[in-house]
């Protein structure tokens, strides 16, 4: 007895028709697929970052099998997946590459579709090796991560264990990869010089060098150097046939006792339209020889010796007459008088020919 039947290529499906509201709906039984053979491929690295995808277990033969035991891949974000074997499931008309995994989390051996994972390892690293040490502090003025890391085979996890501190130097004695969603990440593990502790930390927030606390004390003479080091550097820009300003040592002295007179009166005069400057710099037998021209600024001690010299620049750089002074090349010798009582700054430029 000859027998007829109907044929479904790629899926077989029990359909009912139920009939809600006047309107009619199709409700779908459980559906089966037909795929490929299994072929082993060369193992390879991957991860995946879907929030949508899902890892199954093929239950049945290959001509009419089912998706069972899903579970999310977003609850695998963290895990390198090592591909194993391949097929290709027909369904909807379509062909789906599907790849067998295992993930290194728990060994979860599924089938996920190949569009849902990205080549790459994942929270992996390499062999630690040992380096000379080598010293650093925080690159960035972002405060890196510090973290303790625990090996499970190649698998790692991060535990948090602070952050980089600016002011401190960090000695570095080993050295590994760590690969994240499929790039790789230098990292050091570092030890500081006020604790034992040693943590892992991302090379990238990090540079050679050894933490130096910064001019943070007043030093008059090295905001005197920084005043004219940052003067002559844009007589340099501004006006190329002006030489660089000489220190000049009776111009200083000058200058010093000026500055102590501003904190009274800040003037180039006194009450009674007197010049303060002319006896000083008859004293110094400077007055009728060299002496030019004076400049005065008020203001504070601002954190380092190199800030405040440049908020004195900036100043007489904010101001065309006293800059137009300062830039003069028919200027060649100079003093930066100081004086700084508590968290005030007075200082008088004299500048001589």
């Amino acid at each position: 007895m000859k027998k007829s039947g109907l044929f479904l290529k790629g899926v077989v499906a029990s359909l009912t028709l139920l009939v809600i509201g006047g309107s009619v709906t199709r409700a779908q039984a459980s559906s089966t697929y037909r795929r490929t053979k299994t072929v082993k491929v060369k193992s390879k690295a991957y991860y995946s970052t879907s929030k949508t995808g899902k890892a199954y277990q093929f239950s049945g033969p290959i001509k009419r099998f089912k998706f069972s035991k899903p579970q999310i891949l977003s609850n695998y974000a963290d895990a390198t997946w090592t591909r194993t074997a391949k097929t290709t499931v027909k369904m909807h008309g379509k062909r789906v590459l599907y790849y067998r995994v295992t993930s290194d989390m728990d060994h979860y051996q599924a089938w996920v579709r190949a569009k849902y994972l990205k080549p790459g390892r994942n929270y992996q690293k390499t062999k630690t090796t040992a380096i000379t040490h080598r010293n650093y502090v925080q690159a960035t003025k972002k405060r890196g991560k510090l973290y303790q890391v625990f090996t499970y085979g190649r698998r790692i996890m991060f535990d948090y264990s602070g952050n980089l501190h600016p002011t401190i130097t960090y000695t570095a004695t080993k050295h590994c990869y760590i690969y994240k969603h499929g790039k790789r990440y230098s990292y050091y593990y570092v030890k500081d010089r006020l604790s034992s502790v040693k943590r892992w930390v991302w090379a990238g927030y990090l540079k050679r060098g050894t933490y130096v606390k910064p001019d943070s004390t007043y030093d008059k003479q090295k905001i005197i150097d920084e005043t004219i080091t940052l003067l002559n550097q844009y007589r340099a820009k501004e006006n190329a046939a002006a030489s660089p300003l000489i220190w000049d040592a009776n111009l200083q002295s000058l200058g010093d006792q000026r500055a102590v007179q501003l904190k009274a009166n800040f003037s180039h005069y006194n009450l009674d339209g007197s010049d303060p400057s002319a006896p000083i710099a008859k004293k110094l037998g400077i007055y009728d020889t060299y002496l030019g021209t004076e400049d005065i600024y008020e203001g504070g001690f601002d954190e380092t010796n190199h800030q405040t010299a440049k908020d004195i620049v900036e100043a007489y750089r904010s101001s065309a007459p006293h800059w137009y002074d300062l830039m003069n090349g028919s200027f060649t010798k100079i003093g930066v008088g100081l004086y700084s009582p508590q968290l005030d700054l007075y200082n008088a430029i004299e500048l001589g020919f």
